[in-house]
């Protein structure tokens, strides 16, 4: 059986404050991680990183940045690794076993299994050369005895069964060995580019994926996450979204849950839109319990629905609040914010002639309209702080009387909300 020692050398790492987390993956399976050293406390100077007792293939290393958490936020290193051969010579030495002291070889049997289970030596990968001390002397290999050099069972053919006490002495015939001063090469992470809707699988995992819109007012492009039993714990994925100005939806595969605030902590979907970048990955939270998590996110996610004066005629992310229809496939984000998680906000009607009614969001119309709703209409409109008298919506008419005397005074800009 021959074994391979992987020895990374990384730079020195001054500027990280957290941890770092050094992991072997075989290359054949590049989301599942067989073994990780981890350095949680700086200063991070020029270290080695050894992974001993290594089935010889072809591995990939990976070094990453650590949270408090513990939690990988920044890969800074993968590297694949193939060990090449140095020819050696390989020994052991000779190892003497007692019936019913040495663990493996009992009194009265007539086989025993050095695999190095349970205590017994490990004779595995061995051609051997067996002795009876005290007695026969020299065994004949075939003859007197069988041995199994992949499973260790060694089977006695003549002399009837072991006896307690009884010795036997293995000699190791001398093997050609091979050591590894092995390969690097750098690993580039896939890029995808994804225009249409798509069941992701196995394959995206740690891949790079630009998600380009289409068509703004066509239905979203729908985004599915693997089956996240699958999926190995801290695998990621990263998106960036492009293309037209539109939404796109991703989901969850069945009830697979998504922690992230919008549209709520345990909901199994998120719209993302023209400009946004998040990085997502698998957290085992407990024995069975899954869930996908966001992070490296940069967009409006968490500020859907948020309202800003600012004195500009545009805003980037955001929709003047003028009462104009806008397409509800284009703006998905901003619709559900309001039909499903906006507690306790109500939609107006579609058609509504209520100024009241039109300092809301509608819901979508009906007919030619169906793929349309209001924005609310904040023109002329002043916002006032909630009071004891009030509740977060109403809406109240207030005039100047005739005769007053003061001033108002009041500056001029555009309302915008965030979507």
């Amino acid at each position: 059986m021959s074994l391979v020692k992987i020895n990374c050398y990384t730079n020195n790492y001054s500027s990280i404050t957290g941890g770092l987390r050094a992991s072997i993956y075989l290359a054949s399976e590049p989301t599942a991680m067989l073994e990780n050293l981890q350095e949680l406390t700086p200063p991070h100077n020029a270290r080695l990183w050894s992974f001993t007792g290594l089935l010889r293939d072809d591995y990939i290393f990976k070094l990453e940045e650590l949270d408090s958490d513990g939690v990988a936020i920044n890969l800074l290193s993968e590297i694949a690794l193939t060990p090449t051969e140095l020819d050696t010579n390989s020994y052991k030495d000779d190892f003497q076993v007692i019936v019913g002291s040495t663990n493996g070889i009992v009194d009265s049997a007539t086989s025993a299994i050095f695999d190095g289970s349970d205590g017994a030596p490990d004779f595995r990968s061995w051609d051997v050369t067996v002795t009876e001390m005290f007695g026969r002397g020299l065994l004949k290999k075939g003859v007197d005895f069988t041995f199994n050099k992949t499973t260790g069972l060694f089977t006695l053919l003549t002399g009837g069964s072991f006896v307690g006490g009884q010795y036997f002495n293995f000699h190791f015939d001398q093997q050609s060995s091979s050591e590894s001063t092995g390969v690097g090469t750098y690993v580039k992470r896939v890029v995808n580019l994804i225009t249409s809707t798509t069941s992701l699988d196995s394959t995206y995992l740690g891949s790079i994926n630009i998600v380009e819109v289409q068509s703004s007012t066509a239905t979203p492009i729908v985004i599915t996450l693997p089956d996240i039993s699958t999926v190995s714990d801290g695998v990621d994925m990263s998106f960036e979204i492009g293309g037209l100005s539109g939404c796109i939806k991703f989901k969850s595969s069945g009830s697979d849950s998504i922690n992230f605030p919008y549209p709520s902590i345990g909901a199994n979907y998120f719209y993302a839109t023209n400009g946004e970048s998040f990085t997502i990955y698998k957290f085992n939270r407990s024995s069975g319990v899954y869930e996908w998590r966001l992070r490296n996110v940069f967009g409006n996610f968490t500020r859907v629905g948020e309202i800003v004066p600012i004195e500009s005629t545009s805003r980037q992310g955001a929709l003047i609040l003028f009462g104009q229809p806008v397409n509800v496939n284009q703006y998905a984000r901003l619709f559900d914010y309001f039909k499903n998680y906006f507690s306790g906000y109500t939609l107006a009607s579609f058609d509504t002639t209520s100024d009241t009614e039109r300092l809301k969001f509608s819901d979508r119309g009906t007919g030619g309209n169906i793929d349309n709703f209001h924005i609310a209409n904040f023109f002329n409109c002043i916002l006032y702080n909630r009071n004891g008298g009030w509740s977060i919506g109403d809406s109240e008419d207030n005039e100047i009387q005739n005769g007053s005397s003061f001033t108002l005074y009041g500056r001029v800009v555009n309302n915008y909300i965030i979507y």
